[in-house]
């Protein structure tokens, strides 16, 4: 998650990173001012940026949304996107750092992307399969191995040596939100 704050009176960040506010005014972007950006996503970007050694440019998307995909009433071919996933897919952004959650349409293009790029490298003719690629080079289709580490995760959850790793498992008892009774606190 990001959060976004005010900068010091200096000008530097107490906590976070610098990063713009940008506005698009139909294709012309402007950063209307610089803010501190800080949370989770930012120390998982500086822990990242560190280890691989690389610097970033921080800013938030013009329209502040996750990203949504739009069809065009008139034309069922002409598709837009929007915030984060429109960034990445007009090249705007290379990265991004983000809680994105897991849809089935977003999966579904990650596959495509991940299919076309395995073409690329093997530079594989027309005629053969996808499925003989994944075949053939022993690469799990994204569909098979999400589920598969969705699960190992919440299995591994269990015999966490972390008391609130392994109570936060997801087949733990239900507990009252307005705790009354001492059972409840357990």
């Amino acid at each position: 998650m990001v959060s976004e704050s005010a900068r010091g009176l200096e000008g530097g960040c107490l906590r976070g990173f610098p990063c713009d506010i940008v506005h698009d005014n139909g294709g012309v972007r402007y950063t209307v001012k610089v803010s501190c950006c800080y949370g989770l996503a930012m120390d998982l970007l500086e822990s990242v940026s560190q280890e691989l050694e690389f610097d970033f440019y921080l800013y938030m998307v013009p329209d502040s949304t996750f990203g949504t995909k739009k069809v065009n009433p008139e034309d069922k071919s002409e598709v837009k996107w929007t915030g984060v996933v429109a960034e990445l897919m007009n090249g705007h952004a290379q990265m991004a750092f983000t809680a994105l959650s897991i849809t089935r349409p977003r999966v579904k293009r990650t596959q495509s992307f991940q299919s076309k790029v395995l073409r690329i490298i093997v530079n594989a003719p027309y005629y053969v399969t996808n499925n003989t690629l994944h075949h053939d080079l022993n690469i799990h289709y994204v569909l098979d191995v999400i589920p598969f580490r969705f699960s190992n995760f919440h299995l591994n959850l269990i015999h966490h040596p972390n008391p609130l790793a392994s109570s936060s498992h997801p087949y733990n008892p239900p507990r009252r939100l307005k705790r009354q009774w001492p059972r409840d606190l357990l």
